[in-house]
């Protein structure tokens, strides 16, 4: 019980996603011998405190009573959080644990939320106790889905939701895209994220970049925000100092609001524009027609005609 403690006292999630998935494929490869229980057309409900936990469909399964485990194919689970989100995970094989109801599913795993995010990855693993969903393997993100399709698509390294809470966190590496309109393009990059299963939100952290059009934003944290159908990206906000630029000016601020339909940037808390020698101050500065045109709220300016200021 002590190895145990201090085991989970040192590893991050991601790393007790990757612990797992090797000590149930080594407890694969150790037991060759055939199985004690062949069952076909599996249906299995797990419950807990009068509520489902999860419901299991399978091709096959296989039982080894000197592990405690079976080895099922084609398996298909829907696990129930709290919040009455569905997280529906696919694969070609799993491993389920007779004790303790923990799972391991492999190759080509998918997992849809009843939210209508996708996740691509090859392995999931389920921890009973904490009722979390992880991996510690690459992972695809597509979504949320909108009357287009699947637009946001989102590449990362591991993942984790506790269905005891409402989020989904991309581990590291975070790299996507989302077509906007016109044929235009968000490129967004940070080092994780979280995605949230109850609102139209997804929130990015650690050197994010956000590229539209020309213009680069760079900031510690940023949120895209749909409407509340989840058809459209309506708002673009970083916070904690950010910085804009494109091919002849640059921009800081505290805060930045993009507004995506209206093409709109908006700059608050201490902004600055700079183009050349040419400075702009003030309390709200913004940006409209994609940055050909300024208007600066109470401020001062020492420019030229090039800004366009209003």
């Amino acid at each position: 019980m002590v190895g145990v403690v201090v085991e989970i006292m040192l590893l991050t999630p991601s790393d007790l996603g990757e612990v797992e998935i090797n000590r149930a494929r080594a407890q694969q490869e150790e037991f060759e011998e055939p199985a004690d229980q062949v069952m076909t057309g599996v249906h299995l409900i797990e419950t807990s405190d009068g509520k489902s936990e999860w419901e299991l469909w399978a091709d096959k399964a296989l039982g080894y009573t000197g592990r405690g485990s079976w080895n099922v194919e084609n398996v298909k689970v829907i696990f129930f959080s709290d919040d009455g989100v569905r997280f529906v995970v696919t694969g070609e094989r799993g491993t389920i644990k007779t004790d303790s109801k923990d799972m391991l599913i492999e190759g080509n795993v998918v997992t849809k939320t009843s939210n209508d995010y996708i996740f691509y990855t090859e392995s999931m693993v389920y921890s009973s106790n904490v009722r979390e969903l992880k991996t510690a393997e690459p992972v695809r993100i597509k979504g949320p889905r909108d009357g287009k399709g699947y637009r946001m698509d989102l590449t990362g390294i591991g993942m984790l939701t506790e269905l005891k809470d409402h989020y989904i966190y991309i581990h590291k590496d975070v790299k996507g895209v989302r077509p906007l309109e016109e044929e235009r393009n968000l490129y967004i990059s940070s080092q994780w994220a979280r995605l949230s299963t109850l609102s139209s939100e997804a929130y990015f952290s650690g050197d994010v970049e956000m590229i539209v059009d020309t213009q680069t934003i760079t900031g510690p944290e940023a949120t895209l925000k749909y409407d509340n159908n989840q058809s459209d990206l309506k708002l673009i906000e970083f916070r904690g100092g950010t910085r804009v630029s494109d091919e002849n000016k640059w921009a800081t601020s505290e805060k930045l609001n993009i507004f995506v339909p209206e093409k709109k940037i908006v700059l608050e808390g201490a902004p600055r524009v700079v183009q050349n020698n040419d400075e702009i101050l003030g309390e709200v500065i913004v940006f409209l027609n994609g940055g050909k045109q300024i208007q600066v709220l109470s401020g001062k300016a020492n420019l030229s005609d090039k800004f366009g200021v209003e």
